[in-house]
């Protein structure tokens, strides 16, 4: 046995005669900003001894280390990870039991409760890591290793900044820790991949960022420049896209779209992008007020609530939602441009936003709707709370509506005080381990066999 380190350029096998020679050769880092992940092996059979040696064959291959394969909604749900918070007034015991018993996980689909006093109850389990995975062929059929990105947070690797290597890597688990400087733009939430499309097979990563707010002040914030190398570095997701989140307070592009699973709409994709809406959402207040319900409602219960006379007598509010549909318009032109989409595809959810500071950003002033959680064709939906009119809450109906033609289950969950309040959503709080390209219904689809096409 010859064991070389990972700089070894040459290693030798002596005395081998006619006995064969097995190369186990493994990455010891994946593709990066400085590295393709290609490497050209040599090998040459010499006979003889000492310089009096000759060189009876060579013969040359090339090697590429598998890139890291981000999942998208519409892949097959393995595990639901989830940070357990029972205590407090910002517990997440609505959701929990969402998850956990009325509905429920799909049939198959496990359930990993952290537990949040173990890291400070930190609860944005999406955004301190992204799961992906590496799948290399084998004799008895693809192999895979889940692999995960650890995102580069602001909590000085405090909280959930542990769970990957300390809880979760193990046996096939590893992880990628690019680096660079700290940005709630870095985070999971604000790093997406789209299903496959014509143009891009294998999906396309998109993340946010951009240099203005809604009032056009500058304000420059995205995604740090390490972590946007290593995504575009795995060459079959990308190049990643940028898409405007900056006028945001967090600056996370779930925030503002999502995509999910389109099963009975026999359209032109296998998919509908869920985007916030505050057009919507004014229209459905309107339509209250003017059927003689504008005392109805929003927020009914909570410390704060608020008429739907009351919102729409506001001038500023209303600007504001103005502006930031005129983005949302832009961005969803964007995502048509780099993903060939018909704008038919998308399906507008009733999402206000209101401003976080005196800086100009701004966060859901309701539940963020589109901040769902994909588990199959359950989706688990931020509770808009929005007013009612016969009975019914008129945000749920219209969000009912919009998906109604894509055979997807809608459970409305309370987040209000567990995630809401603290500028985060459904979303936000859960992370999904998905099957992987190659364990789906189409081989053919390994990034080996088309990724030179």
């Amino acid at each position: 046995r010859v064991v070389t380190g990972a700089q070894a350029e040459r290693g030798e096998v002596e005395g081998a005669g006619d006995d064969d020679v097995v190369l186990r050769l493994e990455a010891m880092t994946g593709r990066t900003a400085d590295w393709d992940g290609v490497v050209t092996l040599t090998l040459t059979v010499e006979a003889g001894e000492g310089d009096d040696t000759t060189v009876v064959s060579t013969d040359v291959v090339q090697l590429r280390a598998a890139p890291v394969l981000f999942p998208d909604n519409l892949q097959p749900p393995r595990r639901l990870f989830v940070v357990d918070i029972p205590r407090g007034e910002d517990h997440n015991r609505a959701l929990m039991a969402a998850l956990r018993t009325t509905p429920g996980l799909p049939s198959g689909v496990e359930i990993y409760a952290a537990d949040g006093d173990a890291y400070f109850f930190d609860r944005w389990i999406q955004d301190s890591w992204e799961l992906g995975t590496q799948v290399v062929p084998g004799k008895a059929g693809p192999r895979e290793m889940t692999t995960a990105l650890q995102l580069e947070r602001n909590y000085g690797g405090q909280g959930l900044d542990a769970f990957v290597p300390g809880e979760w890597l193990g046996a096939d688990r590893g992880f990628f820790y690019p680096g660079g400087a700290p940005s709630s733009h870095n985070y999971g939430g604000n790093l997406e991949v789209s299903p496959p499309t014509t143009l891009h097979p294998f999906g396309r990563l998109l993340y946010g960022g951009g240099t203005s707010t809604l009032s056009g002040a500058r304000n420059v914030d995205t995604m740090n420049e390490k972590q946007v190398a290593f995504l575009n570095a795995q060459e079959v997701q990308g190049p990643a896209v940028e898409l405007s989140s900056e006028w945001l307070s967090v600056g996370h592009i779930d925030e503002v779209f999502q995509f999910v699973p389109d099963r009975d709409g026999g359209g032109a994709h296998q998919f509908v992008v869920v985007i916030a809406s505050p057009a919507l959402a004014r229209a459905s207040l309107l339509a209250a007020q003017q059927a003689g319900r504008g005392d109805a409602v929003v927020f009914a219960g909570r410390a704060a609530s608020y008429t739907a006379d009351q919102i729409l007598a506001a001038p500023n509010f209303l600007a504001l939602n103005e502006a930031a549909q005129a983005r949302i318009d832009s961005i969803q032109t964007e995502l048509q441009t780099a993903l060939g989409l018909h704008e038919d595809v998308f399906r507008a959810v009733p999402v206000l936003y209101e401003e976080a500071d005196s800086d100009g950003l701004v966060v859901a002033f309701n539940p963020g709707i589109q901040n769902l959680v994909t588990v199959g064709d359950r989706l688990f939906v931020p509770d808009p709370e929005g007013p009612e009119l016969d009975g019914q809450d008129v945000w749920q109906q219209a969000t009912r509506a919009a998906l109604a033609d894509t055979g997807l289950d809608v459970v409305f969950v309370d987040v209000f005080a567990s995630y809401h309040e603290l500028f985060g959503e459904a979303h936000c709080g859960t992370n999904l381990e998905r099957a992987p390209w190659t364990m789906l219904d189409d081989p053919a689809t390994a990034w080996w066999n088309v990724i030179d096409e």
